[in-house]
């Protein structure tokens, strides 16, 4: 009850809240499709399994209409999922040294904890602590000496691969022993007057944009009327022609193993190993891209990288860019290897 002077009165109020701080939400981009795990296509059983089940499942598809995305996307998602279905997704590589040695470390632990157990029981054991901190010490030592061993061996076998010049066992002996590699940003950059350092990703690419603009674009210096006097050269009709199911077959073969795949997350390996059934379905692909003088967005959609050797990498995995961006250079490239035997 209040008191006739309210305002000296002291009054509490209690109340329940129940507040909730809504975390800052990291902005969600579509997730990479998982890669199969082309590792068990060695296994001739399971190679065998796959190239009748993509067979089965390539039967029912009629590569025909105007549509080409529509065509290449069911082509696509097909070779994916029947992919996916036979081989499943790609195992973790990375591995730790006490990952090979967990049944010794198991019996060191459970010694441990054996002790630890005995000087709980009784702590003012003089000799039940002194007991303890000799395994612990005995442990610890043995621990480094096992990871010790561990990382000498794979360097061992690392630096071997280097010195037989096996770049792809390499760089996999690396990632097992350090994990996968996180994205990379954008490096910094000077301007051209070489006096501020842009760290900007939006200034870094338009730096980028403005050297390759001074590098490439260079005013020429050369004669019209030299170049119109210079001898043409005729014509060569037949390299314009539809690319022929021999050749489709050839530049499947061709097609680089150990590959990291495309966006479509399809590996060079499925192309190679998916039997005739495949190739004719891409043959077929090719035949409505000739006549209806359009390809699917996805061939045009090149990865933007400064790297070379990585946009390489992902454009060396599908046969489709390599007959789409040039079909005279993809048949000269076809010949040249023919005749060099660079089979991989």
């Amino acid at each position: 009850m209040c008191d006739a002077e309210c305002w000296t009165d002291n009054s509490l109020v209690v109340s329940k809240l129940n507040l909730r701080v809504q975390p800052r939400r990291r902005p969600q981009n579509r997730k990479a499709p998982k890669h199969s795990n082309i590792g068990k296509l060695k296994d001739s059983n399971i190679k065998q399994l796959f190239t009748d089940t993509l067979e089965q499942c390539l039967d029912p598809i009629v590569l025909q209409g105007k549509d080409i995305e529509e065509t290449w996307a069911a082509l696509g998602v097909t070779l994916y999922d029947t992919a996916m279905e036979c081989l499943g997704p790609s195992t973790k590589k990375h591995k730790e040294w006490f990952d090979e040695n967990c049944v010794e470390i198991k019996q060191l632990l459970d010694e441990k904890h054996r002790v630890y157990k005995a000087h709980l029981t009784d702590p003012k054991s003089v000799s039940k602590k002194d007991r303890l901190q000799i395994v612990r010490s005995k442990i610890q030592t043995k621990l480094r000496q096992m990871q010790d061993s561990w990382l000498s061996s794979k360097a061992d076998m690392i630096q071997g691969f280097a010195d037989r010049n096996d770049m792809k066992n390499f760089y996999d002996s690396l990632k097992e022993v350090y994990g996968p590699t996180t994205a990379r940003t954008l490096s910094p950059l000077l301007s051209v007057d070489e006096a501020t350092l842009i760290t900007d990703k939006e200034k870094v690419l338009e730096r980028w944009a403005e050297h390759f603009d001074s590098v490439l674009n260079r005013p020429s210096t050369i004669n019209g009327e030299v170049i119109d006097r210079l001898p043409q050269v005729p014509v060569e009709e037949s390299m314009d022609v539809k690319p022929t199911l021999e050749e489709i077959q050839k530049a499947c073969h061709l097609l680089s193993s150990g590959k990291a795949p495309g966006p479509d997350s399809i590996p060079a390996e499925v192309f190679k190993e998916g039997g005739m059934a495949l190739t004719m379905k891409i043959h077929q692909l090719f035949q409505l891209i000739w006549i209806h003088e359009k390809v699917p967005q996805d061939f045009n959609d090149t990865p933007s990288s400064t790297s070379t050797s990585k946009m390489e990498t992902t454009r060396s995995t599908t046969i489709i860019v390599e007959f789409h961006c040039c079909p005279s250079q993809a048949r000269s490239w076809l010949e040249f290897c023919s005749t060099t035997s660079l089979h991989t």
